[in-house]
C-alpha cells in the first residue's frame, strides 16, 4: 500500500502546529504554571 507523502507530511504538520499554538496558549493563559 502506498501511502501520500504530501497528504502525509501536512498532517503531521497541522499536528506539530496546533501543539505548538496550543503550548503557547497555555503559557500565555498560566505563566506560572
Amino acid at each position: 500500500m502506498q501511502i501520500n507523502d504530501n497528504f502525509t507530511y501536512h498532517l503531521m504538520g497541522m499536528r506539530l502546529i496546533c501543539q505548538y499554538f496550543y503550548k503557547s496558549w497555555k503559557t500565555l493563559t498560566f505563566p506560572f504554571c
